[in-house]
């Protein structure tokens, strides 16, 4: 995985823990040679431990759209990043 197609999109997805065994240790092996994603994953580790003990529901209430709204986001969200995924992972089988 060279730097320049890893970015947030594959840092954050590590940092969540939603890699498959292989994306994650490709992801695993770019990290021991790449300090500016190291550093990527460390960050997104404290918001996503910070994010962890917040209310969920009670933001949703506070938000200031439906949260069908956010459920339709969601969905929409975690299909683009699936999409996303299958395509790096063509990408990469290409290089």
């Amino acid at each position: 995985m060279s730097h320049d197609r890893c970015g947030a999109r594959i840092a954050g997805a590590y940092v969540l823990g939603a890699l498959d065994t292989d994306d994650a240790a490709a992801a695993e092996r770019h990290l021991s040679r790449c300090p500016l994603c190291r550093a990527e994953v460390r960050d997104l580790a404290v918001v996503s431990t910070a994010l962890e003990g917040l209310p969920l529901r009670e933001l949703l209430v506070s938000l200031p759209f439906a949260p069908d709204r956010v459920e339709g986001l969601a969905r929409r969200t975690v299909e683009r990043a699936e999409a996303e995924a299958r395509e790096s992972g063509r990408r990469d089988d290409r290089a």
